[in-house]
């Protein structure tokens, strides 16, 4: 970040913040650093400015943040369930892990009677299912077997569940079919709402 200001700076006015998702409208938390340059003497403004949260506690319009359930709410259930089962050696621990929970759940610290892991010996997202009642924490790019969100139904998301949890249009269309490559795009992307919110 210092590299980036050193190099810009003399042209551009450039200012940065953390941003979270959920703060505009995105059932997701997913928390980004921005970086913002205008360039001098050719803008009305001197300096960058960042959008006003849209939703949650710091927002001027009382909005609450917005629910996974919330927004997936009028998707079917996947005709062919077994398409999105997890495939791993640890599938099955996945269906009695409580909503909002992960790996951590069968971990002696937590009071599990019989833990198959130790505590913080895994990523957060490991086994990590998704609770209905809050956004998801961030979808990523490259996930492994094992890596969640996972839908609280015990699955991974569908498609076009996971382009909702994004906030893309439900019409837009994917360049590919590929499961792998459309969770890497969206995983990859910055969620359309908030990008709008930047950009206006």
């Amino acid at each position: 970040l210092d590299e980036v200001y050193s190099n810009l700076s003399s042209n551009y006015n450039i200012s940065h913040r953390l941003l979270d998702a959920a703060d505009y409208g995105v059932p997701q938390h997913r928390i980004r650093a921005f970086v913002i340059g205008i360039r001098k003497k050719k803008s009305l403004y001197n300096e960058p400015r960042f959008p006003k949260p849209t939703h949650g506690e710091d927002s001027e319009r009382d909005n609450d943040l917005i629910t996974s359930s919330e927004a997936l709410s009028d998707i079917n259930r996947p005709n062919n369930p077994d398409d999105y089962s997890m495939k791993s050696k640890h599938a099955h621990l996945l269906n009695d892990i409580p909503e909002g929970m992960n790996y951590s759940f069968y971990t002696e610290k937590m009071g599990h009677p019989d833990p198959e892991f130790e505590w913080r010996s895994k990523f957060s997202d490991y086994l990590y299912k998704a609770d209905p009642d809050k956004p998801i924490k961030t979808l990523k790019a490259k996930p492994g077997s094992t890596s969640g969100p996972f839908h609280w139904n015990n699955r991974r998301f569908t498609e076009k569940e996971l382009k909702r949890l994004q906030a893309f249009p439900d019409d837009f269309k994917f360049s590919t079919d590929s499961y792998t490559h459309i969770m890497r795009m969206i995983g990859n992307s910055v969620p359309p709402l908030q990008s709008l919110a930047i950009a206006n």
